[in-house]
């Protein structure tokens, strides 16, 4: 696995994943102020999908792997290809997202301490993130592609629709990988060290 290959950004894609980019810190942010004004609301509602999640401290790390690569592929997979309906779908599960993250960063990091946030999302979060990001913009840009190809109906959707899927599997779907590895193997060794 070369990772400057996996880090490199089609030129096709650079605008939108530089605009999705932007889009997340400013979602992310929005939630994270939200979460500081309503910290009780926020905090009822991190504690009830912290609930809705507790089912995975009985899992072995084979199974976690598992259920977080297939749930973050599937999403990636799926905004990546419904972003053919004029890029809409990539766009809002980046702000929805983004303003997630927000809230979650604020609430857990005032509860437990942001050194904990730290070291519980960025070591795979930067691969995850990434991935994420790189999927939501070319959704985008076959959302492009396909406002196009209603002026114009020589423009060969299906092939871009072929690339799309292609990059989704060389570049994409490796980082995912290597995101749910670091998750399942390393962060939660982190934050054993950190909170022992």
């Amino acid at each position: 696995m070369n990772i400057r290959n996996l880090t490199k950004i089609d030129q096709n894609i650079k605008f939108y994943f530089k605009a999705l980019t932007l889009l997340l810190i400013i979602s992310g942010t929005l939630g994270f102020v939200t979460a500081l004004q309503f910290p009780i609301d926020t905090s009822v509602a991190v504690d009830k999908a912290s609930e809705d999640l507790s089912f995975i401290k009985n899992l072995t790390h084979l199974d976690i792997f598992l259920f977080i690569l297939l749930n973050n592929t599937l999403k990636a997979f799926i905004i990546m290809l419904l972003g053919v309906l004029w890029g809409v779908i990539p766009v809002l599960f980046i702000l929805f997202n983004g303003y997630a993250i927000g809230i979650v960063t604020a609430v857990v990091g005032v509860n437990t301490g942001f050194m904990s946030i730290l070291l519980g999302t960025i070591p795979h979060g930067i691969f995850e993130i990434y991935a994420i990001l790189l999927a939501a913009s070319y959704g985008v840009w076959l959302g492009e592609k396909f406002v196009k190809k209603l002026k114009n109906k020589s423009i060969p959707l299906v092939s871009y629709i072929k690339i799309s899927v292609s990059k989704f599997f060389k570049i994409v779907f490796p980082l995912l990988i290597l995101a749910a590895l670091i998750e399942t193997f390393t962060t939660r060794w982190l934050l054993d060290i950190f909170t022992s």
